[in-house]
């Protein structure tokens, strides 16, 4: 039995090892399946996560440059246009690679503004730089807003995460974990950016510093080590405050998007912190994205993953501060017509005479009549061609005569002064033509046929020029001026030269006392030969002022020289780079026409189709840069300067210490054929003066250049009282200032002694 009961024990104790054996093997095969599920499972979502990390990293590429607004096509916000890209041919876009570039300018139009503030001179320069930074906050506001576009941001997200390998997750499209999330890292870190000391409006350049730079912009930059810039920029700090001249002008705020450096991941507990903006900016612009996404996995649990991506600028260097559309514009006088310089009604007999020699017609018996006729022409009654020819159809026309050819200077009976004045009755008396031709110099010589015969209408002149005076009613034609009807711009030297011919035509001296010639600028040449018919204009060489001219342009290094320079900085500051004669280089590009405009502008077209600036007259300016159109008229916002800036006199006479002889720009001998047109010229110089007003780049005007010219009788060398002269320097009558010329530049008129 003993025997039994062991095998039986052996039997059970076998039966018990099996069944622990299979259990043991039934619970490591379900660890096993357990532990390759789980294991499954976390490669799973590694995938996802990757997947994410990929969605969101191509998000923050996407969000610098592929969510854009449109600038305006009017309004305040167009004067960005410069700012934004692909201007060529309409309005740009702004985007986050640009913003910066926007709120830059809406910068400088604060440093501007609060520079022309300190000098006491603000016209509405504060008020314009906080419209400005209103514009650029609205744009700003603008951009955040298109950033979040939901729909946009989980298709780029997506369509990248789409590509990773998921193989534990459902086959169907991720769909979105709510909408984007952003965030503001790295405050005070640099911006794209960068200014230089000479942007600023009182950079000096003999001391070459800025105390604005020194004492405040300086300390709102910081550098970057990238290869390309190696710290020899400095950037203006993103989300930064203070960033404002003084409590008159709004913070501007830049994106911290540091150069050298590409959009990456930053961690989830970064990305939270700075979720919420801790500065003042009304509508941030952010610089990091996050866009969860969600899927299910095999057990149909939807799972969400986040990532959270910086936006950076990728280009190894950023941008100049810049008002890029800004321009400078320079006036040249106002026109200064003068009567006596062309066809029409508002002449100088002088002229008149010398370029159209005129004939007058006798009666039947001989008797000289006091009707005017060209000697030669091409709108005669009959087709004819010259007087004769014209008198002599005018007889074959028998009872229908037609006298519109002639000009009535003193009226008989039934007749009108000017031209087609004679009566009916008295043009069936003419019979031919009377006297000799009357030009400039019979018309002068008291003893000419012309004048003899016309005594007989004309008893009051005491020079004995009997025909001049009727010559003048004849044709309306009036004495020079240095203003008058005819629309022609003419220099002060043209003018006064002009004067002085009339004067010398009328037998008389030439005294400047009597009148005030104020117009443009034209460069004088050294020196001219005779005139002779028809011209008479001293500044042949140009129509108006070439401001590189060494002794009568703008002067070098001066305080309007300096001005400009400085706003060519504001502009492009790399302009010096393609400009190897600094401003020369852009003021041998053209002249300001008289009584014209010109402009400093940065064109595409500029520095040999590379972009640069350039300095170009109205029209071709407006041809060039269609941008420019909506702000020409734009007025300066600073005031006009009190009195002009800068004083250049020029002489245009001279005599030999021999004799009387002239050697000069006006009165010269042999002028229209006279030998000696007068013994003892007068002594005359050109004063030149040039001013400027600031303007704080509202509507990107950056200043504006005035200048103009005035006689001087007397030249240079005078110890008596001053002269003042009105100039204009401003718009209408509060532009206006009085001029006073200080003792020893200027001195009494003198006057010649009379034709030689």
């Amino acid at each position: 039995m003993s025997r039994v009961s062991e095998m039986s024990k052996r039997r059970h104790s076998k039966g018990a090892s099996l069944f622990m054996v299979i259990a043991l093997a039934v619970v490591l095969g379900l660890l096993g399946i357990a532990l390759f599920g789980i294991i499954k499972l976390l490669a799973g979502g590694e995938q996802m996560q990757r997947a994410a990390d990929s969605g969101n990293l191509t998000l923050a590429r996407a969000e610098l440059d592929q969510f854009q607004v449109a600038i305006p096509s009017s309004g305040v916000q167009l004067q960005f246009n410069g700012a934004s890209d692909h201007t060529g041919g309409g309005n740009g876009v702004i985007d986050l690679r640009n913003i910066n570039s926007v709120m830059g300018q809406s910068f400088l139009v604060n440093l501007n503004a609060y520079d022309i503030s300190q000098k006491g001179i603000d016209f509405g320069a504060t008020g314009h730089a906080v419209t400005v930074n209103g514009a650029a906050d609205d744009i700003a506001h603008s951009l955040a807003v298109t950033m979040q576009d939901a729909i946009k941001t989980f298709r780029v997200s997506s369509a990248v995460s789409e590509r990773n390998s998921t193989a534990q997750f459902s086959k169907e499209q991720a769909q979105p974990g709510g909408g984007p999330k952003f965030s503001y890292v790295d405050r005070g870190t640099p911006s794209n950016v960068y200014v230089e000391a000479q942007q600023m409006p009182d950079y000096d350049f003999t001391k070459k510093a800025s105390e604005l730079y020194n004492s405040k912009v300086k300390n709102w930059t910081a550098t970057v080590s990238s290869a390309q810039d190696q710290g020899k920029n400095n950037y203006l700090l993103g989300y930064q405050v203070g960033m404002a001249p003084s409590a008159a002008f709004k913070n501007t705020y830049f994106v911290p998007l540091k150069p050298g450096t590409r959009p990456h991941l930053i961690s989830k507990a970064v990305f939270d912190e700075n979720q919420t903006p801790n500065f003042d900016w009304p509508s941030p612009v952010a610089n990091a994205v996050s866009q969860a996404i969600t899927k299910e996995d095999t057990q149909v649990a939807l799972t969400q993953f986040s990532s959270y991506g910086q936006i950076e600028p990728i280009t190894k260097q950023g941008n100049p501060l810049c008002i890029k559309h800004g321009f400078i514009r320079i006036l040249n006088g106002a026109p200064a017509p003068v009567s006596g310089v062309a066809d029409g009604n508002n002449q100088d007999v002088f002229v008149f005479t010398e370029n159209h020699p005129q004939r007058y017609a006798k009666e039947k018996s001989g008797k000289p009549l006091p009707y005017f006729v060209g000697e030669s022409g091409s709108s005669y009654p009959y087709g004819a061609t010259n007087a004769a020819d014209y008198v002599g159809r005018l007889e074959k026309a028998g009872a229908k005569r037609d006298c519109s050819g002639f000009s009535v200077g003193y009226t008989l009976a039934g007749d009108k002064l000017g031209q087609g004045g004679v009566s009916p009755a008295n043009c069936a008396q003419i019979e031919g033509l009377a006297g000799d031709v009357i030009t400039n110099a019979s018309l002068s010589q008291p003893t000419s046929g012309a004048n003899a015969q016309l005594k007989l209408y004309n008893t009051s002149d005491s020079l004995e020029y009997y025909a001049r005076p009727l010559i003048e009613a004849a044709y309306n034609l009036k004495p020079s001026q240095g203003t008058g009807s005819n629309s022609g711009s003419f220099s002060v030297g043209d003018i006064i030269n002009l004067a002085l011919l009339t004067a010398r035509a009328q037998g008389q001296n030439f005294d400047i006392k009597g009148g005030q010639f104020n117009t443009g600028i034209a460069n004088m040449p050294a020196s001219r030969a005779a005139f002779a018919a028809p011209n008479f204009k001293i500044a042949t060489q140009t129509e108006g002022a070439n401001l590189s001219s060494s002794n009568q342009g703008i002067k070098r290094n001066g305080k309007v020289w300096s001005f400009i320079e400085q706003r060519c900085y504001e502009i492009d500051p790399q302009w010096t780079s393609y400009c190897p004669k600094n401003l020369d280089s852009l003021f041998e590009q053209t002249i300001v026409p008289l009584g014209g405009r010109a402009y400093i502008y940065y064109s595409s077209n500029g520095n040999g189709g590379k972009g640069g600036l350039v300095m170009k007259e109205e029209n071709a300016a407006l041809a060039d840069a269609t941008w420019l159109a909506p702000f020409i008229s734009e007025t300066p916002d600073a005031k006009p300067p009190l009195s002009p800036t800068e004083i250049i006199s020029s002489p245009l006479t001279a005599q030999t210490a021999k004799s009387n002889e002239s050697k000069a720009l006006i009165n010269l001998d042999g002028d229209w054929g006279y030998p000696h047109p007068y013994q003892s010229p007068p002594n005359i110089a050109v004063l030149n003066w040039f001013s400027f007003t600031p303007s704080s780049g509202y509507n990107n005007l950056l200043g504006e250049i005035r200048m103009g010219a005035v006689d001087v009788p007397g030249g240079k060398a005078c110890p008596t009282s001053p002269l003042s002269y009105t100039v204009h320097v401003g718009a209408g009558a509060a532009g206006s200032d009085t001029l006073s010329l200080p003792a020893g530049e200027c001195d009494a008129p003198i006057k010649g002694t009379g034709p030689g």
